[in-house]
């Protein structure tokens, strides 16, 4: 859907809804409690609706970085090898950033 959003086409009615019961059923399975016991105990408690969203909004994330690469990549006068240098350089900044504090 990122890639409708920034190219301005549209998708059909149908493509939407098996989205949607995709969703709803993945959901479902995510956030239904289960009657059985575990074997393995942890002390650690999960929230399976956080779980849900923290899963929903990396999707999202990833479809939307995917289609923008792709967008910057097919716009751009660039070759792919500088336009690979230059994301390095992002990567390594963050990754210094993170490193540090």
């Amino acid at each position: 859907y990122f890639l409708c959003f920034s190219s301005g086409r549209s998708s059909s009615k149908r493509s939407g809804l098996h989205w949607f019961f995709c969703f709803i059923g993945v959901s479902m399975v995510q956030l239904s409690q289960n009657d059985t016991k575990s074997t393995v105990t942890s002390d650690v408690e999960q929230n399976p609706l956080l779980g849900l969203v923290a899963v929903l909004l990396s999707c999202c994330s990833s479809g939307f970085a995917g289609v923008y690469f792709e967008k910057l990549l097919k716009g751009s006068d660039i070759s792919l090898w500088m336009r690979n240098i230059h994301l390095a350089g992002y990567g390594i900044i963050v990754g210094l950033f993170w490193g540090v504090f």
